[in-house]
């Protein structure tokens, strides 16, 4: 018998045994010194098991058996397309110390959700899924204009397009070439400027299915509705995928041949709550969910996502037999204020200086729906989430930040909870690839890492590696907040309602009026920029009437604050007041916490003779006969922080009069920058995939090829060079990717993005005899047309059309 020929490794070779032996003792040794270094301004980076962890013991109820009232109907839709990154030569990214695929442990279906800017939000079925995989993983989002095109870009490479549909939603499947490590996804509206992004590890976890939803919120109120897909599932099949909600079943939903689904859900109106929605097939290891909220302020439909505050797990289904812990975090809450978590547990938490409030939650193993709700103790806002415990679920590893969506405020840093790794584990973490610090899990296999904060770019792959860089690895997405200057006028809202997360309160409240924008009444003139203005009353009793900004991260480095003001309060027992808040800490007058008028300051001092909780101290009052500007400088302490701003009006026991306006304010948080006109897609590019046959964004190797990019000078992506027009490649740059391409989807902080999209900035693709009407990004594989992916130019700093997003709502 011929012995079967085995090829023999060199990895055995006692001589490459005894290097690699060196190496690791290395690096082992490098991980220690690094993960504790002798640095004193390095602090901040790192475990925090041994600090403030908050961990609670929660309790699950029963899911019901069936439900009381229709819970929703299901109507099957198509994707918007398929992006072949094998096909386009696009490999993750990997980072610089030693990994090795998962071989243990599952890591499926995901939260993997992130809000973006502008309310777009983004969610991926998987975080972690095969190399070299058809449909390895679905991207939906949700926020976008209707109709506007949306840009894909994966590890920084711009892969396609596509128009967003009536309800501003997007789908698409991604599938998978050689490598290992991570993807950052990022999509880019080219009408709203909102931006939105995700993360996927590169491994080897096996076939599993995964689930997501957009928006993660929507009013069932008024008929809202929410998008759910599905992948990983058995292929056409039409009733052996079960959807349900918090366990009930919904209805069977149909698969394609890549063996996903994409369902259109309209759930009936179970009033403000939350609820796990799931798919699965029957059998164990087959259940993927995602907790969505169901809220009246959600938006009115098809808009969703409008509400302030919002809540995500790492996970939000856990298998039944084994119970386990699971990471949640809470954002949109006022720094440092107390959030009530009930339900679930009974615990309180202070929210960070990003609004996130953040807490492990363990259950024991029993099968239910477990539901937690969060509510800010000052401003009273809600956030839900629930968690699924079925015996179809797989065991499952978790990791998230809190929040996913950072101010660039450097002083402060975000939390990133892990869950499911070994116990009293010592790992490693990455940021973008870059070793940060290590962390350690507890005797329960969670931690805390609290990793400074990255100062520019948007989409940030944040990765936790078990056992000193060698074991398991789990990622997930960091959103930085582009820096935008601070302004509000108050007049994109209807009065008298406010602006999203601005807050009005009354700890003192004779007579239930608070903040509110006006554009009637006095003091007169009812407003500087019309229609609005904010308002409050000065009342006959004493008062305390509170108006406190969205959080305002200062990155600049001497920021000042100017508004213009209009007042007429008693003069001299009732008085306004400015006040600011660093990092959650408690208020303290602009003045006292260092900050100094430069125009329009204090005019008097309230008296303390009848009650005004302002007593002693400095304030206007008075007539402003009219609107005055009042300037400020920032406190030199607030520069790298985040801060609220509160207007304040303190009243006392006796003599109503007119009130008090505030409008036209005006921040300089960011470094200055000098606007550059970008191009941006014009209609006559034409590769838009659309949901239909004929724009599938699908690769399909035909002879018909409308858009084969090829390295050639009749197929060059060069927009035409203008004085005006500073995103203009030079005469000798060419689209063609090479192995010297370098792609930085990340911007700097100085880099501010204002498209212009004039006849002198058009970045309008180059038409060749080859391209058709109906392009439709197919590159298709023949032996005459070789697919080259033709990689967009995005320079640095500046690196991708990108418009400016539109003025705070």
């Amino acid at each position: 018998m011929k012995r079967k020929l085995v090829a023999k490794s060199a990895f055995f070779a006692p001589r490459f045994l005894t290097g690699f032996a060196f190496c690791s003792i290395g690096l082992f040794l490098a991980l220690v010194v690094f993960a504790r270094p002798n640095n004193a301004v390095e602090p901040q980076n790192k475990s925090h098991v041994e600090q403030s962890v908050h961990a609670f013991a929660g309790t699950v109820l029963p899911a019901p058996q069936q439900p009381s009232v229709p819970i929703a109907s299901i109507e099957p839709i198509e994707f918007d397309g398929v992006i072949d990154l094998a096909v386009l030569g696009i490999h993750p990214a990997t980072g610089p110390l030693p990994r090795r695929a998962l071989s243990f442990g599952d890591a499926r279906s995901p939260q993997s959700a992130a809000m973006g800017t502008g309310k777009a939000f983004m969610g991926t079925t998987h975080d972690f899924v095969n190399p070299n995989t058809p449909n390895a993983f679905g991207v939906l989002s949700s926020g976008w204009t209707p109709g506007e095109t949306v840009q894909h870009y994966l590890k920084g490479v711009q892969t396609g397009m596509s128009v967003a549909n009536a309800d501003g939603v997007v789908a698409i499947k991604v599938n998978t070439g050689s490598g290992f490590g991570y993807f950052t996804i990022e999509q880019i509206g080219l009408t709203s400027g909102k931006d939105a992004g995700g993360v996927v590890e590169v491994a080897s976890p096996g076939p599993l299915p995964g689930v997501t939803g957009a928006p993660h919120a929507i009013n069932t109120t008024a008929a809202g509705h929410f998008y759910l897909v599905g992948f990983g599932y058995p292929p056409n099949t039409t009733n052996t995928v079960s959807v349900r909600r918090n366990g009930v079943f919904v209805s069977f939903v149909p698969t394609d041949a890549d063996g996903t689904f994409s369902v259109l859900v309209n759930p009936a109106n179970s009033g403000d709550t939350s609820a796990v929605y799931s798919a699965d097939t029957g059998l164990a290891g087959s259940m993927a969910g995602v907790s969505l909220e169901e809220r009246a302020d959600a938006g009115t439909p098809p808009v969703g996502d409008q509400n302030v505050a919002r809540a995500f797990f790492d996970r939000a289904t856990l298998n039944s037999a084994l119970g386990g812990t699971v990471a949640m975090v809470g954002e949109g809450f006022l720094p440092g204020e107390t959030v009530t978590i009930s339900g679930c547990i009974d615990a309180t938490v202070p929210a960070n200086a990003d609004g996130a409030a953040h807490f492990f939650v363990t259950y024991p193993a029993t099968a239910g729906v477990s539901q937690c709700i969060l509510t800010g103790g000052t401003s009273g806002r809600v956030a839900r989430g629930n968690n699924l415990l079925n015996a179809n679920v797989a065991t499952q590893r978790g990791l998230i930040s809190a929040p996913a969506f950072v101010t660039r405020a450097s002083g402060n840093t975000v939390p990133i909870l892990a869950k499911g790794l070994p116990p009293n584990d010592t790992g490693v973490i990455l940021l973008d690839g870059v070793f940060q610090g290590s962390a350690v899990t507890n005797a329960s296999g969670y931690g805390q890492f609290n990793l400074t904060k990255p100062t520019s770019g948007f989409v940030h792959a944040v990765s936790w590696t078990a056992t000193f860089g060698f074991g398991a690895t789990q990622s997930t997405v960091l959103l930085l907040a582009p820096c935008t200057q601070f302004s509000e006028n108050f007049d994109s809202v209807t009065a008298p309602a406010l602006p999203s997360a601005w807050l009005a309160t009354n700890p003192i409240n004779p007579d239930s009026i608070f903040w509110q924008s006006s554009n009637s009444g006095v003091p007169t003139p009812v407003a500087d920029s019309l229609p609005n203005a904010a308002w409050v009353n000065d009342p006959s009793s004493v008062s305390d009437k509170r108006f406190d900004s969205p959080i305002i991260p200062i990155v600049a480095a001497s920021p000042q604050l100017s508004f213009r003001n209009n007042y007429n309060l008693q003069s001299g027992f009732d008085g306004g007041v400015l006040e600011i808040s660093t990092e959650g800490a408690p208020y303290f007058d602009i003045i006292t916490a260092g900050g100094s008028f430069v125009t329009g300051g204090y005019n008097g001092t309230v008296s303390a003779c009848c009650g005004n909780p302002l007593a002693g101290r400095s304030a206007w009052t008075g007539s402003s006969s009219g609107f005055i500007t009042t300037t400020v400088n920032l406190p030199a302490a607030a520069v790298g922080h985040n801060v609220v701003v509160r207007w304040r009006l303190g009243t006392d026991s006796s003599v109503a009069l007119e009130g008090w306006r505030v409008d036209s304010i005006n921040v300089n948080n960011c470094p200055a920058t000098t606007p550059t006109p970008t191009p941006t897609a014009t209609p006559t590019s034409t590769f838009t995939p659309t949901a239909t046959a004929t724009a599938t964004f699908t690769p399909t190797p035909t002879a018909t090829a409308t858009f084969t990019p090829t390295p050639t000078a009749t197929a060059t992506f060069t927009p035409t060079p203008t004085a005006t027009a500073t995103f203009t490649p030079t005469a000798t740059a060419t689209a063609t990717a090479t192995a010297t391409a370098t792609f930085t989807p990340t911007p700097t902080a100085t880099a501010t993005f204002t498209p212009t999209p004039t006849a002198t900035a058009t970045f309008t693709p180059t038409a060749t005899a080859t391209a058709t009407a109906t392009a439709t990004f197919t590159p298709t594989p023949t032996a005459t047309a070789t697919p080259t992916p033709t990689n967009t130019p995005r320079p640095t700093p500046t690196p991708r059309p990108r418009p400016t997003p539109p003025p705070r709502p």
